[in-house]
Order: structure tokens, then C-alpha cells, then sequence
């Protein structure tokens, strides 16, 4: 047989199996958390336990992989913890990466650009995706990689804080640099986001007279600007959002956008100054607290936001066809347009998601509506439902559907559960 022929059916059936796998992953069904007895684990859209409820915490997965803990705590009293143990587990549950370091807050314990911070005897270092050591824990401090840098620091020091690459190597300390191009008599640096974004990383420090500046560094240590600022967000773009302090201007704190060489871009000042996406951006009057949505050269946008309202940035950010308002207490939905599409009556409302969302009445009973609010099922006041996350860190999504299920938490006969409904009403049953 011809070697081309060959090659071609060979192709064909590697092309085909490729097909089949990806198939079968995206058929795999959606994980989502339960609880039992205080913990918490991994159930899948037919309620199969994935990973059963031994864990305290349980991660975002990134790279396949979702940081676990578990916590130990004292037999007479349960607020005391002698221990918190984080390993991490693969999408089927398996525990691929030993509970071996020690507990870390935030999302810094995720997989960034295929690494992870971890924690043992007190010092911060980084493992690779198969459990492997790849920069050795010395660190007091030590934050998510990005665009292939992070930001760690060296006995708990300010003039310790140092940009690193992937193999550990320093690549610049942000006072030296800082002494070097800005102020030589500078005693310590404050990193602003942790974060090397867009080619960029802001620090600030202290003047004598009391005075904040901010400098723009990029990932060779070179310092691209100082002006004096209280704060630089991460920039996109060549685009930043810059906090100003005492503005006197009806507010403490006042924000502006700024350019990649410091250059200001807005006429006005704004408070707050919430980045939506790359170059759109959710702005508040100073004076008058007027909401606005703004591009980057100050173009007023849609929604147009009727004054008084509170405006879900959430919503906004994720750019939901209606957004979750909010006015005297109580909470309503408008269009992408600003117009009011569900009156502002409810006590409490969740995201839409696939045409539906929650919503409580003042009687505390839950109701699913869609989107001309009409009542698609209701939850019984006494289970108290709702799906507001209690922990700062939210790997999932609370309240909103997904392939047909939604996560709730709700307190039965006084117990606190993690539950799954359908779009009927209908709660997903645990097989054991």
C-alpha cells in the first residue's frame, strides 16, 4: 500500500479518536458542591458523589486540577483549629496531589500559568501541576504567576520584595530600582497589585511631607513613570485606573484613567471607578453620586443609569442581558438599555442565568421567575434559601443555572445544606 495512503488512514483514525475523547469530555457532567456534617464535597448533574464531604474548602479548578483542605479541630470545641492540611484533587475526584502544605487564603493557592503557590513550615514556594517542587518554599510572601513573573517576598522585609521568573531566578528588587531611577533615599516599597499586568506592575511609597507616589515599572525593573498617586490599578490595554486622595472634592479619594506614561485621559474625576472590561468602565460623580458607564475617551454608554439607582457590577462585568438593580432596600432588574424590566420590589435578587433567576419576597419565601416575571416555582419560607457565598473566596457560582442546575444554600429543620435545583422546581437527590 502506498506510504501516503497509510499515513492518511493513520491520521484519520488518530483525527478520529481525538474526536471522540473531546466528545466524551464535553458530555462529562457539570461538578457541583453539596454538604454533610459540616463539610463539604463534589456531586455531578446526576448526583453521583464525585468526592465525598470531608473537606473544609474546596477549590476553582484550573489546569484540572482544585485545591482541597481539610481541617482539624478540637473534640470539646469546634471553633478551635489545630490544623488546616491542602492537597489537590483531579475532576473525578481523585486526590493526585497529596494533603501535605499547609492552609493558604485566596486565590493565589489556584493554578496560575501552571503553578501554584504552596506553604510548608511557614515559607511560601511553588509546585508544578504534578505535585513537583519547582521553586523551593524560602518566602514569606509569595503571590499567583502572571505573563510568566510573579511577586514574592524575603523575610517578611519591604526591601525584600523581588520579581521572580518561573525557575525561581530574580529578575529585579523593586527598591533597588526604585532607589536607583526615582529616589535613592527611599527606605521601602509597596507593591500595589501583586501582579505583572500588561508588561506593567505599580509600586508606591511614602514622601516626608506625607505624600503618596506611584510608579509604573515594567518587567525589566525599568520605572516608566512617578507621579504622585495613591494607587494604580493593573493596567489593560495601556490603561489604568489611578486613585488620587484628598481631592477635595466631595470625596476622600477620587479616580481617573491614566496611560502607560502616566499621561491622565479623563477631564473629570469619578468615585467610584470600576473597570467593566478592557476599555469600558462603570464611573460615579463625585458630587452627586451619578452612576455612568464610560469608555476610555469619557463617551457616556448604555445602560444609561437612572440617578439614585445601585447598579450590580457583576452583572455589568459579566455582560448579562439584565442587570440586578437596586433602590431603598430593595432590588429589581433593568436591560441592557437601562430600562426597568421587573419592578424594584424584592427583597433579594440573583443573576439570570439561562433565562431564570431568584428572588426573595419579604416573606422570605424564594421564588424563580423568569424574565417577563412570571413565577416558575417557589421554595417554602421555612428552608430559607438564598445565595449570598459565605466564604471571601468564590470558586462557584451560587444561585445562577447551569446546564439546567443551580446551587442554593438552605438552612432545613435547622441544618445548613448545599442544594441543587432544576428549572422545575425540582431538588437533585444524593445518590450515596
Amino acid at each position: 500500500m502506498d506510504k501516503k495512503i497509510k499515513c492518511y488512514k493513520l491520521n484519520s483514525v488518530i483525527a478520529f479518536f481525538l474526536i471522540i475523547i473531546a466528545c466524551q469530555s464535553q458530555n462529562k457532567p457539570d461538578l457541583y458542591l453539596y454538604k454533610n456534617d459540616g463539610k463539604i464535597g463534589l456531586v455531578n448533574s446526576e448526583g453521583i458523589i464525585v468526592l465525598k464531604a470531608n473537606y473544609s474548602h474546596i477549590g476553582k479548578f484550573k489546569n484540572g486540577l482544585a485545591a482541597v483542605t481539610v481541617t482539624s479541630r478540637a473534640k470539646n470545641n469546634y471553633h478551635k483549629i489545630l490544623d488546616t492540611k491542602l492537597g489537590y484533587i483531579n475532576t473525578e475526584g481523585k486526590i493526585v496531589i497529596p494533603l501535605k502544605f499547609q492552609h493558604i487564603n485566596g486565590e493565589n493557592k489556584d493554578f496560575s500559568e501552571g503553578l501554584a503557590v504552596v506553604k510548608l513550615n511557614n515559607k511560601y514556594g511553588y509546585i508544578n501541576t504534578e505535585g513537583k517542587l519547582v521553586i523551593k518554599p524560602k518566602y514569606t510572601a509569595a503571590y499567583a504567576f502572571n505573563e510568566g513573573h510573579a511577586v514574592v517576598e524575603l523575610n517578611d522585609d519591604y526591601h525584600n520584595r523581588l520579581l521572580i521568573d518561573k525557575k525561581g531566578n530574580v529578575v529585579f528588587n523593586f527598591l533597588d530600582k526604585y532607589k536607583q531611577q526615582v529616589d535613592s533615599t527611599a527606605t521601602n516599597i509597596l507593591v500595589s497589585n501583586y501582579q505583572l499586568s500588561d508588561n506593567k506592575i505599580a509600586v508606591y511609597t511614602f514622601t516626608k511631607e506625607g505624600k503618596t507616589l506611584s510608579s509604573v515599572l515594567d518587567s525589566t525593573g525599568k520605572v516608566l513613570f512617578t507621579k504622585q498617586l495613591a494607587k494604580i490599578k493593573p493596567y489593560k490595554n495601556n490603561i489604568a485606573i489611578a486613585i488620587k486622595d484628598k481631592c477635595k472634592t466631595g470625596s476622600d479619594n477620587c479616580f481617573m484613567l491614566i496611560d502607560h506614561k502616566g499621561k491622565i485621559l479623563t477631564k473629570k474625576l469619578y468615585y467610584p471607578l470600576r473597570r467593566i472590561k478592557q476599555n469600558t468602565f462603570l464611573a460615579g460623580d463625585v458630587f452627586t453620586r451619578e452612576k455612568l458607564i464610560i469608555n476610555n475617551k469619557e463617551d457616556v454608554l448604555l445602560p444609561k443609569i437612572e440617578k439614585g439607582l445601585q447598579i450590580n457590577f457583576d452583572d455589568l462585568s459579566n455582560n448579562l442581558e439584565f442587570i440586578r438593580v437596586g433602590k431603598g432596600g430593595y432590588g429589581g432588574y433593568i436591560d441592557r438599555n437601562g430600562e426597568l424590566v421587573i419592578d424594584i420590589k424584592y427583597m433579594s435578587t440573583s443573576a439570570f442565568s439561562e433565562g431564570l433567576a431568584f428572588v426573595k419576597k419579604l416573606d422570605n419565601t424564594v421564588l424563580c421567575i423568569d424574565k417577563e416575571d412570571n413565577i416558575i416555582f417557589k421554595i417554602d419560607a421555612k428552608h430559607e434559601a438564598h445565595w449570598s457565598f459565605p466564604f471571601s473566596y468564590k470558586p462557584y457560582l451560587i444561585g445562577t443555572f447551569k446546564n439546567g442546575l443551580a446551587t442554593l444554600f438552605m438552612i432545613v429543620d435547622g441544618n445548613h445544606k448545599i442544594v441543587q435545583v432544576d428549572t422545575k422546581g425540582n431538588f437533585l437527590k444524593i445518590k450515596e
